[in-house]
């Protein structure tokens, strides 16, 4: 994760890093991407309020 530039590039789970490009939707849980919804870490809700800003 380290490796991938930040501004392209958002950590939304432990296990889950997403390109902000390819974001469909957020929501308060998931962050849509294409046809699949991704769960959100609790840790990582402030970076979404960033992302949709």
């Amino acid at each position: 994760l380290e490796e991938l530039p930040a501004e392209k590039f958002a950590r939304i789970h432990r296990s889950y890093a997403v390109s902000k490009e390819q974001i469909r939707q957020i929501g308060n849980t998931t962050v849509g991407i294409g046809e699949v919804n991704l769960p959100v870490g609790k840790t990582y809700r402030s970076t979404l309020s960033q992302i949709r800003s």
